[in-house]
């Protein structure tokens, strides 16, 4: 009788093991096909559609370009125009390193804590980003004194990608100097040869925009600068000309970076005969 006790606790003991072994097994398979679901079928498809979350802006993009560091900044209530000026910078990457971003449209909007957005804002859109270039951007918005500006909201899609040679403008050697009254000076090229084609950058028919996002100390975006380049001669192929920006940047400003948006004009429309693509 015990003999029969001990090898029933046994079997029971046995079929035990065997369900609890069977229910991991199952977990395991369960695991591994939901990690198999979420992994992208292709490098490409994260970059396709992704949403990502930062504590203070919020990024959706369709495309290869995204934002990897943004800030914005309220300026103090303007009497004149009954709101707060908010102005801000955003650095845009294009993560396909194969294929230049063209036609580049932004949208910016602020929401306050109750999820509330502060208005319509009006999209812009850039002539393009190099493969794995980045894209210093920056702009403005109005926002009244009901209404305190909690985070920013950053929409990107693209007309297309392009394999074919892009190239920008390169914007170096910018210096903030003076403590009064502060400017931003620095260079800028001409990378359009002429067998590409004639680039105006200013003067007349200039359709240049430069973009200046200023940072602190620490490293963070504090604002920027938008000016077009109606004031400046456009410098021969594979020459530069100096610039010097004299609207003051904020008095915590200690770096500058800035982008030509080559063919952008006003509205954010692009030259449909841009040298940048041609």
């Amino acid at each position: 009788m015990n003999e029969q006790r001990q090898q029933a606790g046994s079997n029971s003991r046995h079929r035990a093991l065997k369900w609890i072994g069977g229910v991991l097994l199952a977990l395991i398979v369960l695991s591994a096909i939901g990690a198999h679901q979420k992994s992208p079928s292709s490098p490409n498809q994260s970059i396709l559609a992704s949403a990502s979350i930062h504590p203070n802006f919020t990024v959706t993009t369709h495309s290869s370009v995204t934002v990897i560091q943004a800030g914005f900044v309220r300026q103090p209530y303007d009497k004149f125009f009954g709101a707060e000026n908010i102005t801000y910078g955003l650095v845009l990457k294009n993560r396909s390193t194969k294929l230049a971003a063209i036609g580049v449209q932004v949208t910016v909007n602020f929401i306050d804590s109750k999820g509330t957005k502060m208005g319509v804002i009006f999209p812009v859109t850039l002539t393009g980003i190099p493969a794995n270039g980045n894209f210093y951007f920056t702009g403005s918005a109005l926002s009244s004194i009901d209404k305190q500006p909690d985070t920013m909201t950053i929409d990107i899609v693209i007309d297309r990608s392009s394999s074919a040679h892009f190239v920008l403008p390169a914007v170096e050697n910018l210096r903030i100097a003076g403590a009064v009254l502060p400017t931003v000076t620095g260079v800028f090229n001409n990378p359009y040869g002429s067998q590409s084609g004639q680039w105006t950058a200013g003067g007349a028919g200039g359709a240049g925009t430069l973009y200046i996002v200023y940072f602190d100390s620490r490293g963070k975006i504090i604002g920027g600068n938008t000016e077009y380049m109606g004031n400046y001669e456009t410098p021969q192929p594979g020459a530069v000309d100096h610039f010097t920006i004299s609207t003051a940047p904020p008095s915590s400003a200690v770096r500058a970076e800035a982008s030509i948006d080559p063919c952008s004009e006003v509205l954010g429309n692009l030259s449909p005969n841009c040298v940048a693509y041609q």
